[in-house]
């Protein structure tokens, strides 16, 4: 029977026609050995509960410093300790570690640590106009303060740690300055310099190859440690592109690479790769268009996050109140993902920070102050249902109509779960006759209780079509979903 591409990507053009491609809460995998299937979808891991950061705050950034996961959830920094009892089970807890000192603000954090050289951890709160919207821990005394030294030239909108130095760009101005070395409490007034390459305000920074770059709203350069007295980076010569930062935390490094939500002056925003030259697009002009709908505040509060598992190597952009893309780098296509809080509404993706510790990868949550793990056991999040989904590409009959005696969905049968909801599972198939605009009524088949590997997903008679036809499939029980291929009778 012929076979019918699965897509595995988000790609829905402004003309739906074309492509109406959806892959929501699947991801694309391409076997590495001989195999029956070119591609099949697999599902991302789920979230289970570690423990809970505070009682109803959210979570505003996460990081690790020296082996240990650190979160910002509301006005406090948590500390998660991990404990192992003689069975080998582990357990986790959230210690708050900012004594009387609350973090201002409400927005994302930024935090950077000198651990490798020291036992500090900066946080800042970029979303506060005060002067000293910085903060510092110290790991050898166990305390948290607000920098306070006068030289301090705050507000600033980022921190970054290089050669010894915190790297701070200051809010709405081409100003860096640094602390002194190995100090983040201590500031002299002289340690500054101007990024004067173009005229646009600093947006944002990053470190890459151990040398900061500094974003403006249209433009990037890169600064390198020349020692000496006064403040130790200078501007590479030459070493200008012409992209800036559109939002200060949707930058990541991958691959040696920076993976930013950048454009130039007069462009729509795009996602985009350097390895310190000339950036290259890595988002489809499907993105794109998504991304040119998008109002200026969303934009700005776009955040950047990344995690490997299981061979898959990914950087995800979460704009709220709408889409989480995520681009993976082993397959170079982009699906989304989707979560649903309490009352069934779908949001997007729910993690707000990745930690690696402790061999697990620890999330923090955008809409409460739980802190999970990154599971691959685990189909749903939290214990609430996941909607997958996936739309196939238009099938095209050359402008003649055809029947469609039968459609196969060729996936991994027998995956249901002991009891409960995912012990008889279903899987949900609807198709669009207009070029996706519209989609018929779903009709269900159900693809084997636990063990009923053989079990086979067919529909049947599905009737004439006019010139194409893409497909609908729709899954929400808690268990392993793998496609694999779809094959079609015509005639």
């Amino acid at each position: 029977m012929p076979i019918i591409p699965i897509g595995g990507e988000f790609y829905r053009s402004p003309s739906l026609p074309i492509s109406a491609q959806e892959c929501v809460g699947l991801y694309a995998n391409i076997p590495q050995a001989i195999a029956p299937t070119k591609m099949t979808l697999l599902p991302p891991a789920g979230l289970k509960l570690a423990t809970t950061a505070g009682a109803t705050e959210i979570n505003r950034g996460g990081t690790v410093f020296q082996g240990v996961p650190y979160v910002v959830n509301g006005s406090n920094l948590y500390r998660i300790d991990r404990a192992t009892d003689a069975m080998g089970t582990n357990t986790y807890s959230a210690v708050a570690v900012n004594g009387a000192v609350s973090i201002a603000g409400s927005g994302r954090v930024m935090m950077s640590d000198n651990g490798a050289e020291g036992d500090q951890l900066c946080i800042i709160a970029p979303d506060v106009s005060d002067k000293f919207n910085a903060y510092i821990y110290t790991l050898a005394t166990t305390t948290f303060v607000a920098i306070s030294d006068t030289d301090f030239d705050g507000p600033v909108s980022s921190v970054q740690y290089v050669d010894g130095y915190f790297l701070f760009t200051k809010s709405q101005s081409q100003k860096l300055f640094v602390s002194n070395l190995r100090d983040g409490l201590a500031y002299t007034a002289t340690d500054f310099v101007l990024s004067e390459s173009d005229p646009d305000n600093i947006s944002g920074s990053w470190i890459l190859n151990n040398e900061p770059v500094i974003f403006g709203t249209q433009s990037f350069e890169h600064f390198q440690n020349v020692g000496g007295a006064g403040f130790p980076f200078q501007r590479v010569q030459g070493a200008v592109q012409d992209k800036g930062l559109k939002s200060k935390f949707a930058v990541q490094e991958v691959n040696n690479a920076m993976i930013f939500l950048g454009a130039s002056e007069g462009e729509t925003p795009a996602i985009w790769a350097s390895t310190g030259g000339t950036p290259e697009k890595l988002s489809t002009t499907a993105i794109d268009t998504e991304l040119s709908s998008y109002t200026q505040g969303v934009i700005e509060a776009a955040f950047a996050f990344k995690y490997s598992q299981s061979g898959a190597q990914f950087v995800g952009f979460t704009f709220p109140t709408k889409k989480t893309f995520i681009y993976d780098f082993t397959t170079g296509k982009f699906h989304t993902r989707e979560s649903r809080d309490a009352s069934g509404t779908t949001l997007s993706y729910r993690v707000c920070s990745i930690m690696d510790a402790y061999g697990i990868l620890l999330v923090g949550d955008c809409i409460s102050s739980k802190i999970g793990i990154l599971d691959q056991n685990t189909f749903n999040e939290y214990g609430d249902d996941l909607r997958r989904r996936f739309v196939t590409p238009q099938i095209d009959n050359e402008g003649s109509p055809f029947w469609l005696n039968s459609l196969e969905l060729w996936l991994e049968s027998g995956v249901g779960l002991t009891t409960g909801q995912g012990s008889d599972p279903e899987i949900l198939m609807s198709y669009s006759k207009d070029g996706g605009k519209t989609f018929s009524n779903p009709i269900s088949r159900k693809i084997g209780e636990i063990g009923e590997y053989s079990q086979r997903v067919i529909w049947n008679s599905l009737g004439r079509f006019g010139r194409q036809v893409c497909f609908k499939f729709e899954m929400s029980d808690p268990v392993k979903w793998s496609i694999l291929q779809i094959e079609a009778s015509f005639n």
